[in-house]
């Protein structure tokens, strides 16, 4: 019976997992601010090392999800060189240290690389918690981004359970709540979608 959920349950998460980031890169090249430049980072990394550690395992499904994501979170941290909100020796320097862990992942036990990228992808979010709770400005934050991660985080940890791989399911108990909490801070409150139409209404008089 677990056989059959996990292996439905796969491709929907593979494909919630391969469209979550990008609505945040489209976003983010009309905005960065509220974002976190720093969980960014740490998502690019954790993301490739995710895929490495699929690769590892023969787990397809965390391969073509994180591919996906390292990729658009890459995008969006461009977007953010782009705005000059990243200087881009920083870029170049995040680029080496992915190229320096990707030879080095070869030596390390697959055990100890999925704990490995559990540290550093599980705690990426945190960076935006703290952000989301400092800035008064989250337009550069993709709402529908953080939707789908709760979606994700709650179906890879049914699929991590009946999987018997913990190592999946264990970062999502601080990713879940984490993203509940951002899209809890960013949701429009009625203040603001009072201002928002009363500056509408006095552009349109001018």
């Amino acid at each position: 019976m677990s056989d059959t959920i996990t292996t439905l349950l796969s491709p929907a998460l593979v494909g919630l997992s391969v469209l979550f980031v990008w609505p945040q890169v489209v976003r983010s090249f009309n905005s960065v601010e509220g974002l976190s430049l720093v969980s960014i980072a740490q998502s690019i990394v954790g993301s490739w090392l995710w895929v490495l550690y699929g690769w590892r395992i023969d787990t397809l499904p965390l391969v073509l999800a994180n591919a996906s994501a390292g990729v658009g979170f890459s995008l969006v941290l461009f977007a953010a060189v782009r705005a000059g909100a990243v200087r881009r020796g920083r870029a170049i320097t995040l680029i080496a240290v992915l190229a320096a862990v990707s030879f080095v992942q070869v030596l390390l036990p697959a055990t100890l690389l999925g704990w490995v990228a559990i540290l550093i992808g599980a705690t990426g979010i945190l960076p935006q918690v703290a952000q989301t709770f400092r800035a008064h400005d989250h337009s550069g934050v993709s709402r529908p981004t953080y939707a789908m991660v709760v979606a994700l985080t709650t179906g890879w940890s049914v699929f991590g359970v009946l999987d018997g791989n913990w190592l999946i399911v264990a970062p999502n108990a601080v990713i879940l709540p984490s993203a509940l909490y951002v899209l809890a801070v960013t949701r429009p409150s009625s203040f603001n979608r009072r201002a928002a139409a009363t500056s509408a209404s006095s552009n349109a008089t001018v």
